[in-house]
């Protein structure tokens, strides 16, 4: 059984999240360059979303070394769900960064500003080729530990990589042909694309914090509950629930087997299906309840309440 719910990557997903954070700083100070250089709000817009970007990789950071933490008598199901408040505190900064990109879009829209765009444009593209690259690394060391938060922040990146290069085709052509309020109109667009991720971000927090059914994974356990139906080792299965906190996933299920088996073989029955499954989830903890299959003969019912006696005596009125 597993004992711990920490990641047993602990270690190389945080020296990713502290790459992610001293890369999130250098890409914002970059980008906050190409804003003073060519005094575009899309490119301000930009730069704010990289300073939320460095808000979340701190708190992702922090949330990284509180998930690793064992169980204790106070969280026994571990601090795993910590990731999942990450993820909700993200998607609220990126709601607060495109809200503002909108505002600022909007009162720049009527009041356009001349714009320098020419060395900006190859700032900028060298500035999305790092951006691209950190995110590329963050997604696929999430995807080999694990690690949802590292993946959210790796998609964060990714939205911000695309918005990276439609400023920069803005920027182009403000450059090539003086169209100037093609700039905030260029913000507005990675406003709406930024309040999109902010959505997604809040939702999946919120899966995640209320426990929300993850079908894959329900469909998994039922397929090795299936097999053992098939073997005759169970005669079926209910009540199957999973939860993930973290990278650490719980999952508990009743099963049904021979009533003619004793206390021993019906607990290492349960044990032998429950490491089945931890092997086949890898970093979870699965609980089986143990119960007598229901024989042939349907079950007798009894009424709630039987029905009061003709001849039984009557209270006196009033």
């Amino acid at each position: 059984m597993a004992e711990s719910t920490a990641s047993p990557h602990f270690r190389e997903i945080h020296r990713v999240a502290q790459v992610a954070l001293v890369m999130g700083i250098v890409v914002m100070l970059l980008k906050l360059g190409v804003f003073f250089l060519t005094h575009s709000v899309a490119v301000l817009s930009d730069a704010l979303e990289s300073i939320i970007n460095i808000l979340a990789a701190g708190v992702m950071l922090y949330s990284v070394w509180l998930s690793s933490r064992p169980a204790d008598s106070d969280h026994p199901y571990g601090h795993g769900k910590v990731e999942f408040m990450t993820l909700g505190f993200e998607g609220l900064m990126i709601l607060l960064a495109g809200g503002t990109i909108a505002y600022e879009a909007i009162q720049r829209l009527f009041s356009p500003e001349p714009i320098e765009a020419g060395l900006g444009v190859w700032l900028l593209l060298a500035v999305n080729a790092i951006n691209a690259a950190l995110a590329t690394f963050i997604y696929r060391r999430g995807r080999r530990y694990g690690s949802p938060v590292l993946i959210a922040d790796a998609k964060h990146l990714f939205t911000d990589v695309a918005s990276t290069v439609g400023v920069t085709i803005g920027l182009g052509l403000v450059w090539l042909f003086r169209i100037d309020h093609l700039d905030p109109l260029m913000a507005l667009m990675l406003a709406g694309l930024i309040l999109f991720t902010a959505w997604g971000l809040l939702k999946q927090a919120a899966d995640g914090l209320m426990d929300r059914n993850d079908v894959p994974d329900q469909s998994a356990i039922a397929q090795i509950l299936d097999e053992e139906v098939a073997d005759g080792a169970i005669k079926s299965y209910h009540k199957i629930k999973h939860r993930h906190a973290g990278p650490f996933m719980w999952i508990e299920f009743h099963i049904q087997v021979d009533r003619n088996l004793n206390i021993t073989q019906a607990h290492d029955l349960g044990s032998r299906i429950e490491h089945r499954l931890e092997a086949r989830f890898g970093h979870a903890k699965a609980t089986a309840h143990v119960e007598p299959a229901l024989d042939s003969e349907p079950p007798v019912s009894f009424p709630a309440a039987a029905p009061a006696s003709p001849s039984a005596p009557r209270p006196p009125a009033g």
